[in-house]
């Protein structure tokens, strides 16, 4: 293999595919990249066995080949040059980098021993706009679970019918779903996306533009966008019937200011017990209703504030909920005010954007938290 390329499309493609490396495998050639030419362009290669990663570099081919190295010496080391044309030759089984300056030297393993990357065999395809993609897994993966005791809560479960998009993440203790209309009507279909690649596509995601192409099959799904290709194997198990335990209706229905309410949970976070609990109690003054939010620990003391609400529908009832949980669905509201809704304080309590407008921005999120009962 005989190529040059500029520095910086290099060492862009090299960071793209790295993060797919594994970690303390004990195969030494998962640690390496595999550098290839394919059609008139580099082909970077990385992968985890679960998940891979590859990347396409401009470049001006004098001599088509392949070479795995190891995927730290050639980042550092492509990432340290100039950005100016880099010569990757490759001779026996080591690859000479030349740049402007210098020369040098990477002993790497045989391209054939490089697992071989799955292709998809096509079940169902579609395309999402990046930007939409990226803010919809955002919303939702946070709430993924992070054990894998349950496998099938530890990703992204995503169901599509017709024009209608889901994305749903769940841990037990709390849910996050986005909705998504899609352009053109799709058949039936869903999977479960796990949470390492869910992250990796909203990485990859960020200030990106134009259209996600995705491909899925019984076991594999593949997003293509921008000369990237992720391949991602597919979580096993049914993801459970969520839409059961989402409450139909409401008896308290309240708008908050979301900068104030996240504000006062976080100062009474603070106070919170081992299990960061904290209280949210409806009340009312013969001037005004408000929310109360407390906390109180008998190792560290206790907070108190009262926040203004606009009471829609009832105004009663209180409930402990997770600090932690609350603040990350707050965070992702993207509108100003947000509509809290509840029963009890035996059942979930959700929250959703809220927007005096007609279409509001965000309106098909939903994020639900179970109580904390004692």
């Amino acid at each position: 293999m005989k190529l040059s390329c500029l520095q910086k499309n290099l060492n862009s493609g090299l960071q793209t595919v790295e993060r797919a490396i594994a970690k303390n495998s004990t195969l030494p050639i998962l640690d390496n990249i595999l550098l290839e030419t394919d059609r008139g362009r580099l082909k970077c290669s990385a992968t985890n066995l679960e998940l891979a990663v590859i990347a396409r570099v401009g470049s001006k081919i004098v001599k088509p080949g392949r070479i795995t190295v190891p995927s730290r010496i050639i980042s550092s080391l492509v990432g340290s040059l100039p950005n100016k044309k880099i010569d990757l030759e490759v001779k026996g089984n080591s690859l000479f980098v030349s740049s402007e300056g210098g020369k040098s030297k990477i002993k790497g393993l045989p391209a054939k021993d490089f697992p071989l990357i799955p292709t998809i065999k096509e079940k169902a395809t579609m395309s999402i706009g990046a930007p939409v993609l990226k803010r919809a897994l955002s919303q939702v993966v946070s709430s993924a679970s992070v054990s894998e005791s349950r496998p099938e809560l530890s990703g992204v479960f995503w169901k599509v019918n017709g024009q209608d998009l889901r994305l749903v993440a769940t841990d037990s203790y709390r849910l996050a779903e986005k909705k998504i209309f899609l352009r053109e009507k799709q058949k039936e279909f869903s999977f479960i996306l796990p949470l390492k690649t869910s992250n990796e596509l909203v990485r990859l995601l960020t200030e990106r533009e134009g259209e996600v192409s995705l491909s899925v099959d019984d076991n594999q799904a593949k997003f293509s966008f921008f000369g990237v290709e992720i391949i991602s194997r597919l979580l096993d198990g049914s993801f459970p019937d969520y839409e059961r335990i989402i409450p139909g209706s409401f008896k308290t229905e309240a708008v908050l200011n979301v900068s104030s309410f996240a504000s006062n949970v976080k100062l009474a976070s603070l106070f919170s017990g081992r299990v960061d609990e904290i209280s949210l109690k409806f009340a009312k003054s013969s001037r005004s209703k408000f929310l109360e939010v407390k906390a109180a620990s008998g190792e560290i003391g206790s907070q108190e504030s009262k926040l203004a609400v606009n009471i829609k529908k009832g105004g009663s009832g209180n409930i402990s909920l997770n600090h932690r949980y609350l603040l990350e669905g707050l965070s992702n509201i993207l509108t100003d005010e947000v509509m809290f809704l509840m029963n009890d304080g035996g059942t979930p309590v959700m929250f959703r954007p809220y927007s005096e407008a007609r279409r509001p921005k965000d309106k098909d999120f939903l994020y639900l938290i179970m109580p904390i009962r004692r």
